[in-house]
């Protein structure tokens, strides 16, 4: 678990500093590791439509939204 909080640490940091792509990797990572963490998905789709993936941000927020219904 600490580990995966290290990385949510992370994950936060890069895109506080504006390193989109490592950001998202990072985000990625914590789903992979936790499907269920539905902040991370919701974290991943904020920074796919900050890059400009709105589609892929718009199929990442519905999967969120989904799993929390």
């Amino acid at each position: 678990m600490a580990d995966l909080n290290a990385l949510r640490e992370r994950a936060l940091f890069l895109e506080s500093r504006s390193d989109l792509p490592a950001a998202l990797a990072a985000w990625a990572e914590v789903v992979r590791r936790a499907p269920a963490d539905h902040r991370a998905r919701l974290n991943a789709a904020r920074v796919l439509a900050k890059i400009g993936e709105r589609e892929r941000a718009l199929i990442a927020y519905h999967a969120c939204a989904e799993g929390l219904l």
